[in-house]
């Protein structure tokens, strides 16, 4: 990520680039400190450039820098978290939160009165008004046109309420992860999957993980490849979904990842685009990846998952080689 950073301060990145590194200074004020500190050393770079004096530091030096720069910062992390008071929690790191979401023709946000866990630091609107968000968390949600997202105020835990379609891609964490709706309760801790809601049922599709469907009148764990069903009567029922493929419909596509192994990216990846995926067995295909897609090329896209793989890729000709 370094090495992106560097080639957004010289000018260099694509649009692309500016978007995958924003998502990553989204995800934890850790990066964005990173980041911060980084875009520091270039300033002073390029003043020194401009004196005419020594010439600046070479791009290996500025990342060993930044490397003694995010070492300090830790250890002044390690030291406020030893001495901060309990009272606090995790819920004063997010102090601007979104109170309610809302998605079809417009998104509309405005302050709560409390604090809340959970909060957006990052939108984008798609194809087919399709609203990506990104959680303080490092959670990501996608919803479908005229759906509603709420973050009610919570003083632990991650808790969403949710009124019509969304696809969430949940960050693990230490506290469960809990999509609220009308017709029953998804609780979860690191997954994928979609829930939607409307005045007859619940649905809910897991395509990586497991998550726990509760209504009024009992709960049914499923997994991937899973779908369960809250009807009016509160009685969840699980089955087998086959290929959910099909069912997971979504403008544009749903490429969302979230540590999910590289392998799988990758097939999700060919499917999507109807090419052919050539990857290693092994530790890399093992290696986990979060990171989400909206409209972007094949070649963007590619290029986005083996950046973070931190892999080399050819594309030529409708094939994907990975080394």
């Amino acid at each position: 990520m370094d090495e992106l950073i560097v080639k957004v301060l010289r000018g260099e990145a694509t649009d692309f680039e500016h978007r995958q590194l924003d998502r990553w200074r989204g995800t934890s004020s850790e990066n964005e400190l990173e980041f911060r500190e980084l875009k520091r050393l270039w300033a002073r770079a390029l003043e020194v450039e401009e004196a005419s004096v020594p010439p600046p530091p070479t791009l290996s030096e500025i990342l060993k820098e930044g490397n003694r720069v995010r070492k300090r910062a830790s250890v002044r992390r390690k030291a406020r978290r030893a001495f901060r008071s309990p009272l606090l929690g995790v819920g004063f790191a997010a102090a601007a939160v979104i109170a309610l979401v809302f998605v079809g023709t417009r998104t509309a946000v405005g302050p709560s009165p409390e604090r809340s866990a959970l909060s957006p630091v990052e939108t984008s609107i798609g194809r087919g008004e399709v609203t990506t968000l990104g959680l303080s968390d490092g959670s990501v949600v996608r919803l479908a046109s005229g759906s509603r997202i709420q973050f009610p105020p919570s003083s632990q835990g991650r808790t969403v309420v949710v009124e019509g379609k969304a696809f969430f891609a949940v960050a693990s964490g230490e506290h469960p992860f809990s999509v609220q709706t009308r017709m029953g309760e998804v609780k979860v801790r690191g997954t994928r999957f979609e829930v939607e809601v409307d005045r007859a049922r619940l649905r809910v599709i897991v395509l990586e993980g497991s998550v726990e469907v509760e209504g009024e009148r009992g709960s049914v764990q499923i997994g991937p490849g899973q779908i369960a069903y809250v009807p009016a009567d509160g009685v969840p029922v699980a089955e087998d979904g086959g290929d959910i493929s099909s069912l997971l419909s979504w403008p544009g596509g749903l490429l969302v990842f979230q540590e999910t192994p590289f392998s799988d990216a990758a097939r999700e990846v060919a499917d999507h685009f109807g090419v052919e995926f050539s990857l290693p067995t092994g530790d890399l295909a093992e290696r986990r990846i979060t990171a989400w897609f909206g409209d972007e090329s094949l070649g963007e896209v590619v290029s986005g998952l083996c950046m973070v793989a931190g892999a080399e890729c050819d594309l030529d000709a409708g094939r994907v080689t990975v080394r």
